[in-house]
């Protein structure tokens, strides 16, 4: 059985010996050659449409890729606080003056103000301004303030170190002994609270939680206002 091609134009089964003579007759100004280009080039432009309408669809796809990443990256949950709960008490040694206190008992101030740091935080180093201007401005308005030292490898010899750096730190410091900074929920420094102490049973109710520095501003207004200011 003779093998039949197809004329390129229209179709129709032609033998292969004839292909030429059947382009010559029925469509002149045709040849095989021209039109399978021709063919070649249509789909060839159809498959750079389809490809491009994939690029297209691909590279949307990966911008929302990217846009979810940065939002989760972004959006941090925030860490539980401790505001209405009651302090979790503990004991200290002051490293300049060797007392030793128990918070809340040992205090009968209205309010107390505890920040947990390191020496190495530069965060904690830069707030010592901050620090300083509140324990100047409210140390005789029955806030005390506290200092506790959470670094790792921190000796009572480093501490004294860095206050003789900082004459101003005129307020209670100490080394974390008894691992406060765990029962406080301290995940970084500076961690920032202001216990409101009741005498009636002794016990203290945590006002105000802060990870990171704050200001003075904000940080005086909220010990105005639980002064009764």
């Amino acid at each position: 059985m003779t093998k039949m091609s197809r004329c390129p134009v229209c179709g129709s089964p032609v033998k292969p010996e004839n292909l030429s003579r059947h382009l010559r007759k029925v469509h002149p100004g045709e040849s095989a050659e021209s039109h399978i280009s021709k063919a070649a080039k249509k789909k060839a432009k159809a498959r750079g449409g389809v490809r491009k309408r994939e690029g297209t669809v691909f590279a949307g796809i990966a911008i929302a890729i990217v846009v979810i990443i940065v939002l989760a990256i972004a959006y941090q949950a925030p860490a539980d606080s401790m505001v209405g709960e009651e302090a979790p008490g503990f004991s200290i040694v002051d490293v300049r003056t060797r007392i030793a206190y128990t918070v809340p008992s040992s205090f009968r101030a209205e309010l107390i103000f505890i920040e947990f740091f390191q020496l190495s935080c530069g965060a904690c180093i830069g707030f010592i301004e901050t620090m300083a201007q509140l324990h100047q401005n409210f140390h005789l308005e029955n806030v005390n303030f506290i200092s506790i030292d959470i670094g790792q490898g921190s000796t009572e010899a480093l501490l004294l170190n860095f206050l003789d750096q900082h004459p101003d730190a005129q307020w209670i410091h100490a080394l974390d002994t008894s691992n406060m900074a765990s029962a406080y929920g301290v995940t970084g420094t500076p961690k920032l609270f202001i216990i409101d102490l009741i005498e009636e049973p002794e016990y203290g109710i945590v006002k105000y939680d802060h990870l990171g520095t704050d200001s003075y501003t904000n940080i005086a207004e909220i010990l105005n206002d639980l002064l009764g200011k």
